[in-house]
């Protein structure tokens, strides 16, 4: 008898929990619908449309310029160390720091001195520090005094001052400049010699269109021509040109040989002149590209110093030239 009623109470039990499954699967299926129907709303996920499991890798991003190559980029640059048209080598005119002991036909000695340098204000072009590209505005400026041993009197000294602007493409180079130059003869030769009355007042202003171009890396061949809108003994029109063999690229300790000349012609002298040739060893900079340069130099034209224009020397010696 008791087992009946536990048999009866089980089946109840079981019936109550399956009418129970059955209610609420109903509720959900009046909620969301069948399996099927909700299988159907899911949109499939194609492969290319995946979320990447792994971060892209560098081949699959657009290649970027090589680190060199944004020295080719042009742009703004204040106080570029490097010049776009350099000062001639033996340009004996040209502004840099520079000390030349020379010997004359007389066996007398002469120290000649450069005191001065050409820097660069601004430029736009590119970042080569080995050869910049572009447009650049320099500034210049230079005193030339000579000395003559033993006794180191002043003989003389010529003043340079220049505003250039200079062009750079590939291996062309260009430079448009004012340039001023004049001539003053020291007191104490001319009290010396007795012509403290005679010395003449050599000044010219003139504009300058100079052009150069480097077959190599090394060599460069320039020509310019000026003309003096302004001139007081001088004439207008001067012509200068020459060639150098001279490492632009860092040296190192070691240095490297080198070789210049210059030529420049005169009006005032019929257009007479003079050449300077040397030669010898230099350094350049790792960075600033600044070059020094010690070697020998040979000169012979009409006189290098401008109170003297109507004499003519002839003179070997050795210097030391520092370009900035």
């Amino acid at each position: 008898m008791l087992s009946l009623v536990a048999t009866r109470s089980t089946g109840t039990v079981v019936l109550l929990c399956a009418t129970i499954g059955l209610g609420i699967v109903s509720a959900v299926r009046d909620v969301v619908g069948d399996d099927a129907t909700v299988v159907q709303r899911l949109p499939e996920i194609a492969p290319d449309d995946a979320v990447l499991s792994e971060p892209p890798t560098p081949a699959d991003l657009p290649p970027l310029p090589m680190a060199t190559d944004w020295d080719n980029v042009w742009g703004w640059h204040l106080l570029p160390n490097r010049l776009i048209y350099r000062p001639y080598l033996a340009g004996v005119y040209q502004p840099r720091m520079a000390a030349v002991f020379n010997t004359d036909r007389r066996s007398e000695w002469k120290w000649d001195l450069s005191i001065g340098a050409r820097i660069g204000l601004l430029r736009y072009g590119s970042g080569d520090e080995i050869m910049p590209q572009g447009w650049q505005l320099d500034v210049e400026g230079a005193a030339f005094p000579r000395l003559a041993l033993p006794g180191r009197i002043l003989e003389a000294t010529d003043y340079r001052f220049g505003v250039p602007l200079s062009y750079g493409r590939d291996r062309y180079q260009m430079q448009i400049a004012y340039c001023h130059i004049s001539s003053h003869l020291g007191d104490e030769w001319a009290q010396k010699h007795g012509i403290l009355d005679n010395r003449i007042n050599y000044s010219r202003d003139a504009i300058v269109w100079g052009h150069g171009y480097l077959p190599s890396d090394d060599l460069r061949f320039y020509g310019q021509v000026s003309y003096g809108f302004y001139t007081d003994v001088a004439e207008p029109w001067h012509l200068e040109f020459g060639v150098e063999y001279s490492s632009l690229a860092p040296t190192g300790f070691r240095g490297v040989p080198f070789f210049a000349t210059n030529c420049q012609l005169r009006e005032e002298n019929d257009y007479g002149g003079y050449i300077a040739i040397q030669t010898g060893w230099q350094w350049t900079g790792d960075e600033s590209g600044r070059r020094l340069r010690l070697g020998i130099q040979y000169f012979n034209g009409q006189h290098e110093k401008l109170q003297f224009l109507e004499q003519s020397e002839q003179k070997f010696g050795f210097g030391i030239w520092y370009d900035l």
